[in-house]
C-alpha cells in the first residue's frame, strides 16, 4: 500500500474538520469561542503566569480564527501535495470541493449569524436571513467548479472568487469584531460584514475570471 498517496486526503480532510470546528464553537457558549477554551486559562498565556489581552472572549475568538486559518492552510496544500505526488484526480476535486463549501460558506455564515446575533439579540432578522447566501454562493460556485473540471475546462484562472475567500474574509471580520467589542467602532466591522454578505456572495457567483494558484 502506498501511503504517500494519502497525505492530500489527508488535508483536505484537515481542512473540512478544521470548518466543523469552527461551526461547533460559533454555535456553542455564550460568547464565540468559549467552546474551545477552558476556564483554568483565562489567567495564563500559555507558560507565563500574565493575562490573556481582551480577556476569555478575545482569547476564544483568536483560537477560532487560528482552528479557522490552519483549515484554509490545509486547503493550500492539498492540491499541491496531490500534483507533487502524482496523485491529483477526480476523487480529490470533489472532496476538495465538499471541504470547500464548509470552510468557505457554511463556517462563514454561521459565525456571521453568531455575530450578528450576539450584537441585536436572538431574533431572527433579515441581517441573519442574508448570511444564508453566504453557504448558497459558495456550493453554487463550487459545484459549477466541478462541473468545469469535469468538461475539462479548468486553467489558471478561477470562475469567480474562490470559496475559500469567504471564510478568509469572515475569519478578519470575526477577529475585528472580537477586538472592538462593540460601541461605536463596532460600526467598522459591521459595515465589512454587509460587503461580505452581499459583494462576497455575489462575486462568488459570477463569471469573472480570476487569477488562481494552481499553476504557481
Amino acid at each position: 500500500m502506498n501511503a504517500w498517496k494519502w497525505i492530500p486526503n489527508a488535508l483536505t480532510l484537515g481542512n473540512l474538520l478544521g470548518g466543523v470546528v469552527v461551526c461547533w464553537a460559533a454555535a456553542s457558549g455564550s460568547f464565540l469561542g468559549e467552546a474551545l477554551v477552558a476556564g483554568w486559562t483565562d489567567n495564563m498565556v500559555f507558560w507565563l503566569q500574565e493575562g490573556w489581552p481582551g480577556g476569555a472572549e478575545a482569547r476564544g475568538v483568536q483560537m477560532v480564527a487560528l482552528v479557522w486559518a490552519l483549515a484554509m492552510f490545509c486547503d493550500v496544500l492539498d492540491g499541491w501535495a496531490a500534483r507533487k505526488l502524482g496523485m491529483a484526480g477526480p476523487m480529490g476535486v470533489q472532496l476538495d470541493s465538499l471541504a470547500d463549501v464548509v470552510t468557505g460558506g457554511v463556517a462563514p455564515a454561521i459565525v456571521a449569524m453568531r455575530l450578528f446575533q450576539d450584537h441585536g439579540g436572538p431574533a431572527v432578522n433579515g441581517e441573519m436571513v442574508a448570511c444564508l447566501g453566504v453557504a448558497a454562493a459558495a456550493a453554487y460556485r463550487l459545484a459549477r467548479y466541478n462541473v468545469a473540471a469535469e468538461a475539462g475546462k479548468g486553467g489558471p484562472y478561477f470562475e469567480g472568487l474562490p470559496a475559500p475567500a469567504a471564510g478568509v474574509f469572515w475569519m478578519g471580520i470575526m477577529l475585528a469584531w472580537g477586538e472592538l467589542k462593540g460601541g461605536f467602532g463596532v460600526l467598522l466591522p459591521m459595515g465589512l460584514a454587509w460587503i461580505g454578505l452581499v459583494v462576497v456572495p455575489l462575486a462568488m457567483v459570477s463569471r469573472r475570471k480570476m487569477w488562481g494558484l494552481k499553476e504557481w
